[in-house]
């Protein structure tokens, strides 16, 4: 990633971060404090603006480390002032944030055009995105069958995490003719990814043979797996499991633990929520 620069003579900077004196034509991996200093100080003197890289760079590093809501209004601004400047991944990130709602108000509309402008400059990330806004009708009516499209752009542009949603799809038939055995092999797939929802439908397929013979073992140990990564529907199905003993020793009282303690965690996440 590198500054926009306006000039091809090698300039060396006389306020730079402390030990940081290299000239513009190598000017390439220094860390967020580099580039938001970039940001807070004028440097079009020197022939240097910041670019929607920039921008981008900012907005990620800020993102992973924002922990209320006024940093997430930093990592928004950074994001939009990323995608104002054309940058399709800036476009897609401050997508994210209008869908999800992170430093700015949930608008699934907006979302929805920045999605749809980034994939058209090429942002297999957000084929992705725009996927999921057509197939559960966020700020679009719903179109399954251009959710379908979307999810293989993604895919077929490099994106492997879409290959989670492409499965669901040939699992579901939404969008594509049902079929369990390219749905089983997409999931294994996403599996390697570690996408936690993933390990969740290899049980599924399991338990119920859908493209791999029925193993109610190996349901379990997809189910269990998919719990530890957080799934919540991983933590409904083992509960089933120990309930009614598939593929795991019958086990009534455990099973009744595990949706408690959901029952619990989804109270208190309800309740902070409000505070």
């Amino acid at each position: 990633m590198r500054v926009g620069v306006r000039s091809t003579s090698p300039i060396v900077f006389p306020s730079l971060p402390k030990g940081v004196s290299k000239s513009l034509t190598s000017f390439t991996g220094f860390s967020w404090e580099w580039y938001e200093k970039l940001i807070k100080n004028d440097y079009s003197a020197y022939g240097v603006f910041p670019t929607g890289d920039d921008y981008l760079f900012l907005g990620i590093a800020s993102k992973l480390t924002a922990e209320n809501k006024a940093a997430f209004k930093k990592v928004f601004e950074y994001f939009k002032k990323s995608a104002d400047m054309g940058n399709p991944n800036g476009m897609n990130e401050a997508g994210e944030c209008y869908f999800y709602g992170l430093g700015v108000k949930e608008d699934n509309e907006k979302a929805f055009e920045l999605f749809k402008e980034a994939a058209e400059k090429n942002c297999s990330f957000a084929y992705k995105n725009l996927g999921h806004c057509y197939s559960k009708g966020f700020g679009v009516k719903e179109n399954k069958n251009r959710a379908f499209s979307c999810f293989k752009k993604s895919f077929d542009m490099g994106n492997e995490q879409a290959s989670l949603e492409l499965a669901i799809c040939y699992n579901q038939g939404e969008g594509v003719e049902e079929d369990v055995d390219v749905a089983f092999q997409f999931f294994a797939r996403a599996k390697k990814l570690g996408l936690a929802e993933s390990w969740w439908w290899l049980g599924k397929c399991y338990e119920y043979g859908d493209g791999c013979r029925q193993d109610f073992s190996k349901a379990f140990s997809n189910y269990k797996k998919a719990m530890e990564l957080g799934d919540p529907k991983g933590f409904v199905s083992v509960a089933e499991c120990y309930i009614a003993g598939i593929g795991t020793k019958k086990n009534f009282e455990k099973g009744w633990e595990i949706i408690q303690s959901q029952a619990k965690s989804g109270n208190q996440m309800r309740s902070e929520e409000h505070t």
